[in-house]
């Protein structure tokens, strides 16, 4: 429908509108977890998030790793445990 694609073309510009890795990858998270779940499972590997997002493996890796070791969400392969969304969301601001 329309009103679909309108949508995910919004989203896309939205996601376009970051500059940076972290705030990319917050994004994406949490648009995962748009229900209001606080696990979610990550639709792509690494490699292909990368590629999404248009960097290498490595930076992405750090970066979701840094949101770890700010206690924002764990990392247990492609599973993302959202503990913090409020830090989260001011995070991309």
């Amino acid at each position: 429908s329309p009103c679909a694609k309108l949508d995910r073309l919004t989203g896309r510009l939205q996601f376009l509108s970051f500059k940076t890795i972290r705030g990319k990858l917050i994004h994406y998270i949490l648009e995962l977890a748009s229900t209001g779940k606080e696990k979610v499972m990550l639709d792509k590997s690494q490699q292909e998030l990368s590629e999404y997002f248009g960097v290498t493996r490595p930076a992405l890796a750090k970066v979701l790793y840094e949101l770890a070791d700010e206690g924002l969400i764990t990392v247990n392969r492609r599973e993302i445990t959202i503990l913090d969304r409020q830090a989260l969301r001011r995070a991309i601001m």
